[in-house]
């Protein structure tokens, strides 16, 4: 997993910690609307740690991210895209 640092991070990986289901709900309408769709080519304006990334990546043509902070591209830019598959 890639870590981040700064105030953000670390409240939203102690939130994260507190609710593991948090995201459970969004997750299950990302699938059931956007993934498995081979044609499409998906932008998520503020990928943050690439978590909704890491849902979509292999379900769409191609995956586009874009986030303000460059700390955070670079992070998703190391994720192991491999896994992803």
């Amino acid at each position: 997993m890639v870590e981040f640092t700064g105030i953000r991070s670390k409240l939203y990986r102690e939130c994260l910690s507190e609710f593991p289901h948090a995201w459970d709900e969004e997750v299950r309408v990302i699938k059931k609307y956007l993934a498995h769709r081979k044609s499409e080519v998906v932008l998520e304006v503020g990928a943050g740690s690439g978590f909704f990334s890491r849902v979509l990546a292999g379900s769409v043509k191609r995956l586009v991210v874009f986030d303000p902070s460059e700390e955070q591209l670079q992070a998703v830019k190391t994720l192991e895209w491999a896994m992803l598959n």
